[in-house]
């Protein structure tokens, strides 16, 4: 299987921002700039760039927006757009390479430090019944989508995130029992 075209990273990411409704908690065009930038990585395709290793390490893709997430936590005080602003952000990226990952090329996680590629670029399973018929049952493809999506869930609770990322801030065993308890109210209601 040939690599993810970077129309795609752009319809994945608009989908979800969209389906976690942020056009409506943001600014309605902040799902469009998100999908945008989550093209912006495949651009060292065509600069003659370390294909997939330049824009899609773990250097660009998880340290610098955790970089910009402790930022956002320790200059920002009362308000959340750039705590969100930069959850998003790290979400949209990592998933824009864990996408890759079930393609070829590889992605070079560690470059420039290492070559080494990481692909799940296998064949899936597919049985093949007695009739000739090809059951394909998990692709590749299937694996990578739920782990971005997986990856993107801090979007879906956004402001849940926020506010834990906030408390775990201030006292991380208090965050930790003040999130369990409210978690145990919930359950709770009606």
């Amino acid at each position: 299987m040939l690599g993810l075209d970077a129309l795609f990273h752009f319809e994945f990411v608009l989908i979800f921002l969209l389906a976690a409704r942020v056009h409506i908690k943001h600014h309605f065009l902040a799902p469009l700039f998100f999908a945008v930038l989550a093209m912006f990585l495949d651009i060292d395709h065509f600069f003659g760039l370390s294909t997939r290793g330049s824009l899609h390490n773990v250097f660009v893709t998880i340290v610098f927006p955790l970089i910009l997430v402790g930022l956002a936590f320790s200059f920002e005080k009362k308000g959340v757009f750039w705590k969100q602003f930069s959850i998003i952000l790290l979400a949209v990226l990592f998933s824009h390479t864990l996408l890759d990952l079930s393609t070829n090329p590889a992605v070079k996680f560690l470059w420039p430090v290492s070559d080494a590629g990481f692909t799940l670029a296998w064949t899936g399973y597919a049985p093949v019944l007695a009739s000739g018929y090809v059951l394909n049952l998990v692709s590749p493809l299937s694996i990578s989508l739920l782990i971005a999506i997986t990856a993107m869930i801090p979007i879906i609770f956004l402001e849940e995130t926020v506010d834990f990322m906030w408390k775990k801030q201030e006292t991380p065993k208090q965050a930790a029992k003040e999130t369990f308890e409210e978690i145990r109210q919930k359950l709770r209601e009606p």
